[in-house]
């Protein structure tokens, strides 16, 4: 995920340099000050910034009950996250290496639901400092890839794989329609695909998110359902400072006679797990994404009321087409059909 862009209005040359010199300062720093420092700036510049107003607007959207105060006092905390996640990754290898500073809870019961041989899904969200969420299969010792949507600036881009290089043992991912296939041999060779569960995805599924409808990345659910693996989800809590706690548990896979209803389900109880961490501490999550900006053509419903020219049943948007990416030609006739 990129962390909101506060130097939209410099070159990619430029913000390339800003960034590495802003790490280089982090790092010199240590932990515990770059943390500080990193939290002190955001909240000061943040408010200045269009992402501000959007993050505003998705509040009263969802929170409305909340009032004008509580709103400003969600927005100085969420900037100050934000900031300090920017300025924790000079230090992504030391804080998932210090045990110290990571208190996980719900390793035993995910790790009774692994299957020998086999890998799976690993979920967590724009919640506290997601990027500290490898340590659950870092914990456990699994290989572990995950999906990165690339960032515009090839050089930030660079700069952030190498932030991330030691905090992984497996590849980075580009988010695209052609890595469902990858991710499939992945997951079959024994690797778990790690992946933030609220992205928008433009042909998702139309499902409740924080009450609202929001277009909701079914990819978890589909590689979950059609391989028969376990889907585990995790938040990083972040408690004082630059300390943090992981929770992490796994997450039921609905298996019938409908792939449609069991990955649409599936995806819904995902959304809801999501929504709860971020009611219970809305000043954790990030609000400055687009995550309602719905087509109206989308928002009739979550199922598709257009019939197929077979005259077939209905299928959920943009779900034919995931399915036929992740399984090929042997499932297609099944994944219009369903």
């Amino acid at each position: 995920m990129r962390i909101p862009s506060m130097l939209s209005s410099v070159s990619g040359a430029s913000e390339r340099a800003i960034a590495g010199l802003a790490l280089g300062l982090a790092s010199r720093l240590g932990v515990d000050r770059a943390s500080e420092f990193g939290g002190a700036f955001a909240r000061n510049l943040g408010p200045h910034t269009r992402n501000h107003q959007r993050a505003l607007e998705n509040l009263r959207l969802v929170l409305p009950g909340l009032g004008a105060e509580r709103h400003a006092a969600i927005l100085d905390r969420m900037w100050d996250n934000l900031g300090r996640v920017s300025a924790e990754y000079a230090h992504l290898g030391q804080l998932m290496g210090d045990p110290g500073r990571i208190r996980v809870t719900g390793l035993e019961q995910c790790r009774a639901q692994m299957r020998k041989g086999r890998g799976g899904i690993l979920l967590s969200a724009h919640y506290g400092n997601w990027e500290l969420s490898n340590v659950f299969g870092q914990r456990l010792g699994l290989t572990q890839a995950n999906v990165h949507k690339p960032l515009r600036n090839p050089a930030l881009e660079d700069l952030y794989r190498k932030c991330r290089a030691s905090t992984i043992a497996g590849p980075l991912i580009s988010a695209s329609s052609r890595s469902l296939r990858q991710m499939m041999t992945l997951i079959n060779k024994g690797v778990y695909i790690g992946m933030l569960a609220d992205h928008k995805l433009d042909d998702g599924l139309l499902l409740p998110f924080l009450g609202i409808p929001a277009l909701t990345n079914h990819a978890p659910a589909v590689l979950a359902r059609r391989l028969n693996v376990p889907i585990f989800i995790g938040r990083v809590i972040r408690e004082v400072g630059a300390r943090f706690s992981l929770e992490c548990r796994p997450v039921p896979v609905d298996v019938s006679a409908d792939w449609q209803v069991d990955v649409e389900s599936t995806t819904h109880r995902i959304n809801d797990i999501v929504s709860g961490w971020i009611r219970e501490r809305p000043e954790q999550w990030c609000w400055v994404h687009r995550r309602w900006k719905v087509k109206a053509a989308a928002t009739a419903g979550v199922r598709d009321n257009i019939q197929n020219p077979d005259g077939l049943p209905p299928v959920i948007p943009g779900y034919g087409q995931l399915v036929m990416a992740a399984s090929g030609p042997r499932m297609r006739h099944a994944a219009v059909r369903r």
